[in-house]
Order: structure tokens, then C-alpha cells, then sequence
């Protein structure tokens, strides 16, 4: 993928000095987190930086991406908790985990939950986990206590027919407010858990788009073409960030603790260039090179998608391959084994308007049953394929990321 409009998406807490706009600043306390807490993160990003680099260098190019490292992490770690020996370490080390305990993750696990949910009253974010599994199947208990204790999962039995998947995509359907309405098409036969984590997040930018101010210009796409779409326009004071690869804004909603940063290619650059780039070192640099920059003239296309993709070639690709083979061992879900991961399917949905922003994300494990310048005016525009991120900055949680390689409105 030579271009793409790479917009990292994560919700990341941040103290956020006043901008321009004669807005009252709510001084926080900036989360505090404990060293296991910040590998989690640290672990979490790493994951979120790799599964995210797969899938881009496995998409076609021209197609948007846009993904929930977050959302990916959770599920699996859910997963981690019913796992062992090859399985177990394969986990461990391609979700970043080597060196914790199980109860060192679990219990980051669990306080990063509460800290991002609580992170900003006027922004909704919510994160949910549920574990299904068939009425007839015998499920070691601690596992499913260790999943509820620690990740909130929600504990279902149900008989896995028609009637158990309308249930499980009303599930996905209420955590998500109807952006993702299902996540199941059909059951099978040897079906017998999901693990599902879906991910919500509503947040009005901290200072607003003038809709009056919206305007059509070009937006260059990577295979040379143009096309005409809406892009909201705000000038006002913003962290900035110019290097070699790009330039970056980062715009802050509510009050101030999370963010959308958007990564815009030089012009002798692609998103590929930024891609390759693109390590957890990379990252902390790029995002402790931000400056708070007073003046700013941002062009931003508004956009709206949603997103599907099948992890398994990804995520083995990142070395989790044995839990979708016969070999795969989950002996802490059921002694006798016999089980398998057969599908990890991820959905996600963006709306980026004048407004604010809204997101929510879905990540399905199927378990099936073997057989076996000073003050100048800096411009930022948008209009070529970027990187946008949704992220907390004081635990610098990647929630959210994004390539926008074409701008559309889907109804």
C-alpha cells in the first residue's frame, strides 16, 4: 500500500493547556499507573503498532483500514487466560506479555479498563467483554471466574442455535449503540465458545468545526487520482509535529484527555514510508515531539466507514499460529482439549464530522471442537492518504488506528 490516509486512531489521556478558544481549562490529575500497568500499555501498543503493519501490508492498496488494537488485545487476552504450553507462550509473547505473571496481567488488565472508561466525563467510553459458550460443553470454572473477575466478561450458556446468535449480535449490537450490529453470521456445528469484546467511543472535539466552514476541495489519492469531497476547516492553536516522514496534528475532544492525531506524508513520502517506520520507539518519539503550536489551520476530510477483517493469517503472522491448528492447547477452557481457535473477526465502525467523533469496535474468537515557526500560520491538510489514531496519552493507549485512502460517507 504506497498511500493512504493513515489516521491513527487512539485514545490517549493528556493534560491539554487552553488553545485559542476562551475555553475554561479542567485541571485532572493525570492517570498514574503502575510499572506492570505500563508494560500492559507499553505491550498493547507494541501488538496494536504489529497486527496494524500486517494488515496494511496484506490489504490491497486504495482500501481504507481502520482497527482497535485495543479491541484485538482484549479478546486475546481473554483467550490467554484458557491457554497453555505452546499456546500459552505463542500468546504471551506475540500480545507482549513475557515476564508478568498471569495475575500481574490480569490485574493491569482489569485497572486499565477502569482507568479509560473514567478517563473524561464528556466522553463516552465504554468496553465490554463477554464469553458464550454451548449449554452442553463442560467449561473449567476458573477460567471463566479469572475472565469475569479481572476483564468484566459478561458469562453466557445458551444452546448455539439460531436463536443463541441473535443473542449474541443483539449483545454486539447494545455495547457498540448499533454501529456494529452483528458479528456472527451463522453458528457451526462444532462451535463451541465466542469470546467477544466490543469497544464504544463518542467524543466532541474540545473545540468544534464551524460547519459554515466546510468546504469541497480535491483530495489526492494514492493511485494518482483526485476526488471532491467535504473537508471541515478550524484554525486555532494545536500540538503539532514536523519531521522527514510527516506532519502531525493532534486534536484533542472533551476535556482534553483523549485524542485523534492525523499523520500526513511529506510529499516525497508515502504511508508506506511511515508504516515501515513505525516501531513503539518511533511512536513515544513522535508523540513526545508534538508542541503546542499557536497558530494552525487544519483542513480534515469528514468521513464515515465501517471496517471488516478475518485475523488469522495476521495474527499468525505475528507468530499466534498454533491455536488455529489440531496442536492448538486450551486445556484451562476444558481439560479434555480437543479445541481450536478457527476465526478472529474484527469489525469496526468511524464517523468523523464537524462534531466530534464516534467509533466502536468488535473482536470475535470462535473456538470450535477438533475431530482430533514561531507564530507563523502553520497549514496541516489532510487531502492525501493519511494515518489517523484514536489514543490516551498518559497511558498512551492506542484504542483506535486508521488508513483513509479514499474519504466516503457510508449511509
Amino acid at each position: 500500500m504506497k498511500s493512504a490516509i493513515f489516521a491513527l486512531f487512539s485514545l490517549t489521556f493528556f493534560s491539554f493547556t487552553s488553545c485559542e478558544n476562551k475555553d475554561s481549562v479542567v485541571n485532572q490529575e493525570p492517570i498514574k499507573l503502575t510499572s506492570e500497568q505500563k508494560l500492559i500499555v507499553s505491550s498493547s501498543n507494541t501488538f496494536g503498532l504489529n497486527i496494524f503493519k500486517t494488515i496494511a501490508a496484506n490489504t490491497p492498496e486504495g482500501e481504507n483500514i481502520f482497527v482497535s488494537p485495543l479491541s484485538i488485545s482484549m479478546a486475546l487476552s481473554m483467550l490467554y487466560n484458557g491457554a497453555a504450553t505452546q499456546t500459552l507462550n505463542e500468546l504471551k509473547e506475540g500480545l507482549g506479555y513475557s515476564g508478568l505473571t498471569d495475575d500481574q496481567i490480569n490485574t493491569a488488565n482489569r485497572d486499565l479498563i477502569k482507568a479509560l472508561i473514567a478517563a473524561d466525563p464528556k466522553v463516552a467510553m465504554e468496553i465490554a467483554n463477554s464469553i458464550w459458550y454451548k449449554n452442553t460443553f463442560q467449561v473449567e470454572q476458573n477460567f471463566l471466574t479469572t475472565n469475569k473477575d479481572y476483564l468484566n466478561s459478561d458469562v453466557r450458556s445458551a444452546s448455539f442455535d439460531a436463536a443463541t446468535k441473535d443473542l449474541i449480535n443483539s449483545w454486539v449490537s447494545d455495547k457498540t449503540h448499533a454501529k456494529i450490529p452483528t458479528i456472527v453470521d451463522e453458528i457451526p456445528a462444532e462451535a463451541i465458545m465466542y469470546l467477544i469484546n466490543a469497544i464504544y467511543f463518542k467524543g466532541t472535539w474540545k473545540y468544534k468545526f464551524d460547519q459554515s466552514k466546510t468546504q469541497k476541495q480535491n483530495f489526492y489519492m494514492g493511485n494518482g487520482t483526485t476526488k471532491q469531497v467535504d473537508f471541515m476547516v478550524q484554525e486555532g492553536s494545536f500540538e503539532y509535529a514536523d519531521n522527514d516522514l510527516f506532519t502531525a496534528v493532534n486534536m484533542p475532544y472533551g476535556d482534553g484527555r483523549f485524542s485523534m492525531m492525523a499523520l500526513v506524508p511529506k510529499s516525497d513520502k508515502t504511508i508506506n514510508d511511515v508504516l515501515a517506520a513505525m516501531s513503539q520507539q518511533n511512536w513515544d518519539k513522535w508523540n513526545n515531539s508534538l508542541v503546542k503550536k499557536p497558530k494552525v489551520k487544519i483542513y480534515l476530510p469528514k468521513f464515515k466507514l465501517s471496517y471488516k477483517k478475518e485475523l488469522n493469517e495476521d495474527l499468525q503472522a505475528l507468530g499466534m499460529s498454533t491455536m488455529f491448528t489440531d496442536m492448538a492447547d486450551l486445556t484451562r477452557i476444558n481439560k479434555n482439549g480437543n479445541l481450536q481457535v478457527s476465526k478472529v473477526m474484527h469489525k469496526t465502525f468511524v464517523d468523523v464530522n464537524e462534531e466530534g467523533t464516534e467509533a466502536a469496535a468488535v473482536t470475535s474468537v470462535e473456538i470450535v471442537l477438533t475431530s482430533a515557526g514561531p507564530d507563523d500560520l502553520l497549514i496541516f491538510s489532510a487531502n492525501k492518504p493519511f494515518i489517523y489514531v484514536i489514543k490516551e496519552k498518559d497511558s498512551n493507549t492506542l484504542l483506535f488506528m486508521g488508513i483513509m485512502n479514499e474519504p466516503v460517507i457510508e449511509n
